[in-house]
């Protein structure tokens, strides 16, 4: 078809263009898509998720509505694009297109006024909204909206200074390029009487729609199914607000701008490793999600043209093709590992770009049960725009994505960033749109706060990117939490007042409260006396097998039970610095976290595999405690009670060098954390403790201290 578009070439083209013919792999996608993935029964209109409007401000001049009109049913006539049913056949079972006779067509146009900015934030509403302004079975797939001010004295036919003209397509007609580059162009050249409209034997959409069908796809099914080999469909962990199965399409946008230095110093690297702005912005989108979600293999769309031979850039359609984009993170790598993956990925995968979305998951369906392959999007776009200037003067200016974000109403996914970049102006514009049935405004307000901080972070004027900084280290926090991080780190304290420290004052509150209850978790409980005589049995056993002495670390990984809480004493009580390890972390965080520590004990559960903190390559010189093991051994009780007793009080710990492990619930983001800190009382524990961490997040379900001073009950809460 593509070797000489002319009706020698192709007459079965022709013969079946005014006849029906299966819709295009895009129409099926967004008439399935509107038809289905979104529940309407909770609303009273049909809400319509697939429209696409454009505004233009009049500048200068004045526009003729009748030599408007003329020009738009122009663009008909020659587009039968814009003249196309979309209806299901009953009797074929299938999705059709039909291209309608040009003489039954013309290009809608509706005239409205407007006094005040709400009134026109409600008409902008409407137009991206409202289900019943398109009609797919009567080919009605484009329209004009006139927006006059009402304050203004109109002849009828005029449109002056301030007032808009809005297009408005539908997804199933038109796709982004259509309109930027195609639509406007020849509205332009109308406009001007420059535009040619040559017999009808050129190629159309429905010609290309007919010949994707019938595509050699072979290659592209084999590098797809490479490509998913091995990816597990689940839900990314954002920081969602609500759980909701349902998607209604209801969604809103946040939009904002990168600064002008970081700008300059992204496009200032992607010149020196040879990238494009979209494989830069495409890579950090990744980190972020890695650094969001800790998800390691991660899926995202991003949109994709379609548009991969010469032939197709004059045709006006909907080509658009969304890619699943697959990429696998190692936390060790640099960004600029990760970014030569994705420029890699980026030229290899457009090889095989045409293959259409819905038969890419149909391979993956193959061996899956799931939905959609992504959950987020990543668009892209070079601004191009330019001003439309007519033959007379006038001008019309265009909003942009940003002037319009705020105005979004609908979303098609749980979360899209879009990236308006330009390059000459030096200017980035971002917007995340996002989905009101998951998040809340400020969530994703928040989420915004993270990702300019990733960029400052990595292209402020060091150029952090050029650093062998592995991803795991690179940093989402925001200033506020870094504040609040530090003040929890001040952690010197004056401790002239403190007459003993955490065990010994513990130890004294069991002597004068032996039969209160000291642990309650669930329906189990602890006096002070069975607590006490649990740590005190305990800490021997650390001291007397397996030589624990003060300053050293010692490792805790249990999950919430009242083992946790004699473990933590014991261990101080033994004069050792006690370190939690969440064992809900995967094995790899916890080896690295012991070998940070550098301990050579672990306390533990009796059943939890340790081979997990073993590293197969070497071997390990740890050791590893269970509680109720210990509980069992009988070797400290043939000690005589003098004696346990000299061995505890001979432990040597100052109150300068003694950790004591508080306890705050503090809020990162969203998220609350339980967050414990050792204080440190001056500089000899600090040294003593450089080689470690000072600050642990754990997940919310781990132990809660109530008291800190131990007055009558110690409870461990649910968090």
């Amino acid at each position: 078809m593509f070797e000489r578009p002319d009706s020698a070439v192709w007459p079965e083209y022709l013969r079946r263009k005014y006849f029906r013919s299966q819709a295009s792999y895009a129409q099926v996608r967004y008439w399935l898509d509107e038809q289905i993935r979104f529940d309407q029964s909770s609303n009273e209109r049909a809400l319509a998720v697939y429209h696409m409007p454009v505004l233009f401000e009049i500048k200068t001049g004045q526009l003729s509505v009748e030599r408007l009109q003329s020009c738009l049913d122009l663009l008909v006539k020659k587009h039968s694009v814009l003249r196309t049913k979309v209806e299901y056949d009953s009797v074929d079972e299938c999705l059709k297109q039909y291209v309608k006779p040009v003489e039954e067509c013309c290009f809608k146009i509706e005239q409205s006024f407007m006094g005040t900015k709400q009134e026109l934030d409600d008409i902008l509403l409407n137009e991206e909204t409202n289900q019943t302004l398109f009609s797919l079975s009567e080919g009605i797939v484009c329209r004009c909206h006139l927006i006059c001010h009402s304050n203004k004295n109109h002849d009828g036919d005029c449109l002056s200074q301030g007032d808009i003209i809005l297009f408005n397509f539908h997804h199933c007609a038109m796709d982004g390029y259509s309109i930027d580059e195609l639509f406007m162009r020849d509205l332009q050249l109308a406009y001007e009487n420059k535009l040619m409209v040559t017999a009808d034997n050129n190629l159309n959409y429905i010609d290309y729609s007919i010949y994707e069908k019938e595509m050699d796809m072979n290659d592209a099914r084999k590098y797809w199914m490479n490509l998913l080999e091995g990816f597990e469909m689940r839900r990314l962990l954002l920081p969602y607000d609500h759980e909701s199965e349902v998607r209604t399409g209801r969604g809103a946008a946040l939009s904002f701008s990168i600064s002008t230095d970081v700008v300059q110093h992204m496009i200032h690297y992607a010149h020196e490793t040879n990238v494009t702005m979209f494989q830069l912005c495409l890579a950090l989108y990744y980190l972020f999600l890695f650094k969001l979600t800790n998800e390691r293999d991660l899926c995202v769309g991003f949109g994709n043209a379609n548009r991969y031979r010469q032939e197709l850039q004059t045709i006006m359609g909907t080509f658009a093709n969304p890619i699943p984009f697959r990429c696998q993170l190692d936390p060790r790598e640099t960004f600029a590992q990760l970014l030569q993956r994705i420029k890699e990925r980026c030229l290899e995968i457009m090889e095989f770009s045409h293959m259409p979305y819905q038969e890419i998951t149909k391979l993956y369906r193959d061996s899956h049960d799931t939905g959609s392959l992504y959950q987020t999007m990543f668009l892209f776009k070079s601004s191009t725009k330019q001003d439309l200037h007519f033959a007379n003067d006038e001008i019309l200016v265009e909003y942009t994505e940003r002037d319009l974000s705020y105005h979004r109403h609908v979303s098609k996914l749980d979360l899209t960033l879009s990236v308006d970049s330009d390059i000459k102006k030096k200017t980035i514009s971002c917007f995340f749109e996002y989905s009101l049935d998951l998040f809340d405004p400020s969530t994703i307000a928040v989420m915004s706060g993270r990702f300019q901080v990733l960029l400052k972070d990595l292209f402020k004027e060091s150029l952090n990117v050029h650093k062998p900084q592995p991803l795991y280290e690179v940093s989402l926090l925001l200033s506020s939490e870094i504040g609040l991080l530090h003040e929890m780190n001040e952690t010197y304290v004056e401790c002239t007042n403190m007459k003993s420290i955490i065990h010994q004052q513990f130890v004294e509150k069991a002597y004068n409260n032996s039969q209160k209850v000291a642990v309650i978790l669930d329906e189990q409980s602890l006096t002070y006396s069975e607590l006490l005589h649990s740590v005190q049995h305990t800490a021997l056993c650390f001291i007397t097998e397996y030589n624990v002495r003060p300053k050293q670390i010692v490792c805790q990984c249990l999950q919430r039970s009242i083992d946790m809480v004699i473990g933590v004493l014991s261990i101080l009580t033994a004069g050792a610095i006690y370190c939690p390890l969440n064992p809900n972390d995967p094995p790899e965080r916890l080896r690295s976290l012991v070998g940070e520590t550098g301990c050579r004990h672990v306390v533990v559960d009796h059943h939890l595999r340790k081979d997990i903190f073993m590293d197969h390559q070497q071997p390990s010189p740890l050791q590893f405690l269970s509680i109720k093991e210990l509980a069992m051994n009988n070797g400290s009780d043939k000690i005589n009670h003098e004696r346990r007793l000299k061995i505890l009080s001979d432990v040597q710990v100052a109150m300068e060098n003694m950790a004591y492990l508080i306890l705050h619930r503090v809020r990162l983001g969203n998220q609350k954390r339980q967050v414990f800190f050792f204080r440190r009382q001056n500089a000899s524990f600090t040294r003593c403790f450089s080689h470690t961490c000072t600050l642990f997040a754990l997940a919310r379900e781990h132990l809660q201290v109530i008291t800190s001073d131990f007055n009558d009950l110690l409870a461990i809460d649910r968090g």
